[in-house]
């Protein structure tokens, strides 16, 4: 740690991050923190306490329960810096446009040949029937906490049409 330099930022520059902002006496490796990542993109049901405790018995340590408030809160923090950097790249691809995606989706589908009629409507999408709603109508209302996306509509936005 240098001069005035917080203990995070030292952290970070050795490829760790803290579990607290201030004052950090454990600290997680970034490829930690992107193993537990992919595992949980693909195993969405492999929970922090479950790897908490691999960590342990890998570190031969006994576990505790506050391991995983802390690993809890450096995940949290670990996934708003990856937000953080795919923001400023859309920046700077111009990809920050909030109907980008709409108009980049899909080449095949949104592309149109001249000279042939407009079709009426132009495109439908249509997934399931929407029969796979019903079972997510529960799904997600317990954390409140407002997720910067490009990708899912806000719920203010949807309300707006009750």
């Amino acid at each position: 740690q240098q001069g005035n330099e917080l203990a995070n930022v030292s952290l970070i520059r050795n490829g760790l991050l803290g579990c607290t902002p201030t004052l950090p006496e454990l600290a997680m490796t970034f490829q930690c923190l992107e193993l537990y990542h992919q595992l949980r993109r693909r195993q969405s049901s492999f929970s922090i306490q479950a790897y908490t405790k691999v960590l342990c018995v890998l570190h031969g340590v006994t576990y505790c329960p506050h391991f995983h408030d802390q690993f809890s809160m450096a995940f949290d923090v670990y996934l708003a810096i990856l937000r953080a950097v795919q923001s400023r790249v859309n920046q700077a691809l111009r990809r920050d446009n909030p109907s980008w995606r709409l108009r980049h989706y899909c080449p095949a589908c949104t592309f149109k040949q001249p000279g042939e009629p407009v079709l009426v409507p132009s495109s439908l999408k249509a997934m399931d029937g929407n029969n796979s709603a019903k079972r997510m109508d529960n799904v997600g209302h317990a954390d409140r906490r407002i997720f910067p996306s490009t990708y899912m509509i806000s719920r203010t936005e949807v309300d707006m049409f009750k």
